[in-house]
């Protein structure tokens, strides 16, 4: 049994993790030894579209984060256990002073995957995670919170993944 190289990228799109629904992206690169696979990977994603917040002004909010997912393969479908930590920057773009500053986050979490080969080491894979806040950010604007994150939040993604032979 020896060691593999892995990489991994997807677009992903996610509920309950900022204020509105968000579209990103994730990439990881790990190493994989039999049916296991660590990854290191980093996440960035954004708001869509605003959503309401306190007195009727948008809020926005955009997301960086990083994080490890040990993974197990059994077949086609892929089972991770998911940590992360970052950034999250609030913004009410309507208001005189927009910028609603930034939080610490940090999430655990499961994804589920399939990988459907395509190519030599190369495959698609669909994915569903679902998350827990470890503390959960409230974004506050004039003294008052305006928005506070789920306490559970998920996301799907597609993406193409390569581990070497």
């Amino acid at each position: 049994m020896s060691a593999r190289f892995a990489a991994r990228g997807a677009f992903v799109g996610s509920a309950g993790i900022l204020p509105g629904p968000s579209l990103g992206g994730d990439i990881g690169v790990g190493f994989g030894l039999g049916h296991f696979v660590l990854f290191a990977e980093g996440r960035g994603e954004t708001t869509l579209t605003t959503a309401s917040g306190a007195p009727a002004d948008r809020l926005e909010g955009s997301l960086i984060t990083g994080g490890l997912a040990p993974c197990g393969v059994v077949g086609v479908f892929i089972g991770c256990l998911v940590g992360r930590v970052g950034a999250l920057q609030g913004r009410a773009p309507d208001a005189e002073q927009p910028n609603l500053g930034s939080s610490t986050v940090a999430f655990l979490g499961v994804r589920a995957a399939a990988h459907l080969a395509v190519g030599s080491g190369f495959a698609v894979v669909p994915q569903l995670e679902l998350i827990v806040p470890i503390v959960r950010t409230t974004l506050v604007f004039d003294d008052r919170p305006a928005w506070t994150a789920s306490p559970i939040a998920g996301s799907l993604g597609l993406g193409l993944m390569y581990v070497s032979q």
